[in-house]
């Protein structure tokens, strides 16, 4: 591994992490967005470019030996096997919406595994690291008879989720639901507020890989929901994530592939 010690990153990232956050809230709550669409029809604003900057010469500034590949830039012909995966602003849709659910991904990879991760939500001033998950709720027992907790995209839902929850009710597996924008989601399932968070749409690896730091750290992972094998960055072929399922600590491997083992099996 490149860095040495990844319990100092805390410190070294939060300096240039908290000017990223004073450049999109300013942007944030003036009113002028600056909205333009990139290649792919993706909303961008001035703000996603700022906190680009400023985290990017951060990073570049604690260890220049480690390039740094992000959202806002073209990705290079060849991937390193480490590298920095940021995404500047997560949850675009949601800065416009003014929803206050966007966030700020910084990603180590080492060998295609998110070996840290540092995610900060600006407007709701919280941050999540691999180095330290606060549980701000009581974390969920095992207990079958409580419901499970699922979380799912605010801005992009999909049919196929709504005939995962539809199959629940069939298999009569209580369940609450709540959708929620940007990482805040994986966040969530990492600080004990939300059990499972399946996603059948797409998503890039910089969308989750600082926040799949942060579940592994808590003791949760995100598997692909076809070979139920963790999920792999910095990927030759493409920067698309396959359709996932992410889970907490409070379920098992074991119960997580079942329920979408019979899933596949029966829709």
């Amino acid at each position: 591994m490149v860095i040495e010690s990844i319990e100092s990153l805390d410190e070294l990232i939060f300096p240039f992490y908290r000017l990223a956050c004073e450049e999109i809230l300013d942007v944030y709550h003036s009113g002028d967005l600056r909205v333009v669409s990139k290649e792919d029809s993706s909303p961008v604003t001035s703000a996603d470019l700022l906190s680009h900057r400023v985290i990017k010469e951060g990073l570049e500034s604690i260890y220049t030996g480690i390039p740094v590949l992000s959202e806002e830039e073209r990705y290079p012909s060849t991937i390193p096997s480490d590298f920095w995966l940021i995404d500047p602003l997560d949850g675009t849709k949601e800065f416009i919406n003014k929803s206050d659910e966007f966030t700020i991904n910084i990603a180590l990879i080492c060998n295609g595994m998110p070996v840290y991760g540092f995610v900060g939500a600006p407007a709701l001033d919280r941050v999540w690291t691999s180095n330290s998950i606060n549980f701000e709720t009581s974390v969920k027992s095992n207990d079958s008879s409580e419901p499970l907790r699922i979380v799912g995209s605010k801005s992009h839902p999909t049919e196929r989720e709504v005939e995962f929850l539809n199959y629940l009710t069939k298999q009569k597996i209580d369940y609450q639901y709540k959708t929620y924008g940007s990482s805040l989601k994986i966040c969530m399932l990492a600080s004990g507020e939300a059990d499972l968070y399946p996603r059948f749409g797409p998503t890039s690896e910089w969308d989750i890989a600082a926040a799949h730091a942060v579940l592994l750290a808590a003791g949760g992972n995100i598997i692909d929901i076809s070979s139920l094998k963790p999920l792999e960055y910095g990927k030759k072929d493409t920067i698309f994530n396959p359709w996932f399922v992410a889970f907490s600590e409070s379920l098992d491997l074991a119960k997580v592939s079942k329920i979408f083992n019979d899933f596949s099996q029966n829709c």
